[in-house]
């Protein structure tokens, strides 16, 4: 009978550990989202200042936990490609 029961204590414990290692996870990933949204909504707002946005990417193959790599397309067709680093964006506009 104690047999079964630490058996049972052991597969519990597993489970448990299972579930919190998934949660932690699910956690890491929301932040990460969360904190990509941010980069974005600051870099939206650095750009807004050299005119209107058409499209503001990210280069997610270039980009990695500390630099965000991407480029910015405006409406009068002016290309910029970006990095930002701990809240430093640094850019220059493509000459085509």
């Amino acid at each position: 009978m104690k047999n079964k029961k630490s058996r049972l204590a052991l597969g519990l414990g597993i489970v448990g550990i299972s579930g919190a290692l998934a949660l932690s996870l699910v956690i890491k990933k929301e932040l990460a989202e969360r904190k990509a949204e941010k980069i974005k909504a600051t870099l939206r707002q650095f750009f807004d200042q050299l005119g209107e946005i058409a499209v503001l990417y990210v280069n997610e193959t270039e980009s990695d936990t500390q630099v965000t790599r991407g480029g910015v397309v405006m409406t009068d067709g002016r290309v910029y490609q970006f990095s930002y680093e701990k809240g430093q964006i640094a850019y220059e506009e493509e000459k085509v």
